[in-house]
């Protein structure tokens, strides 16, 4: 169990650390660029699992249809509206926004899952939604809504997140955490820079 805090956490730092590199690289690269580097980033991690032969996976065209809506959640619908967004909106905005995460994946896991949450549950997400929102505040920041488009992709963001929330929730009943990531980023990886060419060609710049 204390394993399964420690990954949560660590999820929670890098969460909070990517809007804050994201906003600083998209000062010098359009958000598709962006994606498509970070994607690659991510495929090579994979690749050199198999390069070392820590990982063996043989997927059939069934299971890579089945995975390939939780890919369309997350990572591409998610880090598309969060990386546009990011454009218009602060890093302090898009925190507080995606504060909102574990709100939506309550109500969509009633919903879909009827998983019923427990009082406790329900306070500690309200909890730890108005903790991050004090804080921020708190350290003199204030909550500028400078673009509606930006606020509005963050929160789109935020419901794909917890879209992917729930439907990992069923995958992981039949394929591994690690099987899922890599179709996940390889998907990811192709999407984003067939993207970034077809973009690159349209103006010239290839």
């Amino acid at each position: 169990m204390f394993v399964v805090y420690l990954a949560a956490l660590a999820f929670t730092l890098i969460t909070g650390l990517s809007f804050i590199f994201g906003k600083v690289a998209l000062a010098v690269a359009h958000p598709l660029d962006l994606l498509a580097f970070r994607f690659t980033a991510s495929f090579l991690g994979i690749l050199s699992l198999f390069f070392f032969k820590k990982v063996h996976f043989r997927y059939t065209l069934k299971q890579i249809l089945k995975i390939l809506p939780l890919a369309l959640f997350y990572p591409l619908l998610f880090f598309t509206f969060q990386t546009f967004g990011l454009e218009a909106a602060s890093a302090i905005e898009a925190s507080i926004l995606s504060a909102s995460i574990p709100i939506f994946t309550l109500l969509m896991a009633t919903f879909f899952l009827k998983e019923r949450a427990s009082l406790l549950q329900i306070i500690s997400i309200i909890a730890s939604v108005a903790g991050v929102i004090y804080i921020t505040l708190m350290k003199g920041a204030s909550l500028e809504i400078r673009s509606l488009k930006g606020i509005i992709f963050i929160l789109l963001s935020t419901l794909s997140f917890a879209g992917y929330s729930v439907l990992a929730r069923i995958l992981t009943k039949e394929f591994s955490s690690l099987e899922l990531t890599t179709i996940m980023v390889v998907i990811s990886f192709l999407c984003f820079n067939i993207l970034v060419v077809g973009k690159l060609s349209a103006t010239g710049e290839i």
